[in-house]
């Protein structure tokens, strides 16, 4: 009976020990479950910074090379041609002729002008002959539009007269108010007294 007695202790000290290790392990566990079920706080993304609303400046544009100059066309002596028609090409021939102050009469220079470009229209066909008579600035306005007039009619007479038909020659009287030079010295008012004429030929 004593030794079951003693083994019965025995057993009761060794099965309290066992208890004790027990609960000490099934709090182990139970503190482990609770820390697992603490988690940790996730890590917040990174945030882009606030826009302003406005788009970034563009870069300035590269500013391109000037562009090289192309060279000039060398400049080439014009023909004495200014205009064309079906009837052929025109050329134009020009001529100024001077008076004597107060007179309308042609002076023998004159003459010979005239007569050299009446030449130059003799076997063509002339399309049109414009004389414009001028005047220096002594008179009345009144007065010097009347000699310029006399004095387109005078180189008129002589062309005609040198075989041009009158029905192509055109006369007008400008007075004083185109004057070539000024007035103001006695070269100027000698230029000034002249008639401009201008012959249309067509080849």
């Amino acid at each position: 009976m004593k030794n079951i007695s003693e083994a019965r202790a025995r057993s009761h000290s060794a099965f309290s020990r066992f208890s004790q290790v027990l609960a000490v392990m099934t709090a182990a566990i139970v503190l482990a479950g609770c820390a697992a079920s603490v988690q940790a706080p996730a890590p917040q993304a990174e945030t882009a910074p606030a826009t302003t609303g406005q788009a970034p400046a563009a870069a300035p544009a590269a500013t391109p090379a000037p562009a090289a100059a192309a060279p000039k066309p060398e400049a080439k002596p014009q023909p004495d041609v200014v205009l064309t028609s079906p009837l052929g090409v025109k050329q134009v021939e020009t001529v100024t002729v001077f008076f004597d102050f107060d007179k309308s009469e042609l002076k023998p220079e004159a003459i010979a002008s005239l007569d050299t470009l009446a030449a130059k229209a003799k076997g063509r066909t002339v399309e049109a002959t414009i004389v414009v008579g001028h005047t220096d600035s002594i008179g009345t306005p009144e007065y010097n539009l009347k000699l310029s007039v006399r004095r387109a009619e005078a180189v008129k007479a002589h062309l005609t007269a040198q075989g041009i038909n009158s029905a192509s020659v055109f006369t007008e009287g400008k007075g004083l108010t185109a004057p070539a030079r000024p007035n103001d010295t006695a070269e100027g008012r000698a230029v000034n007294r002249r008639a401009d004429i201008e012959l249309v030929i067509v080849r």
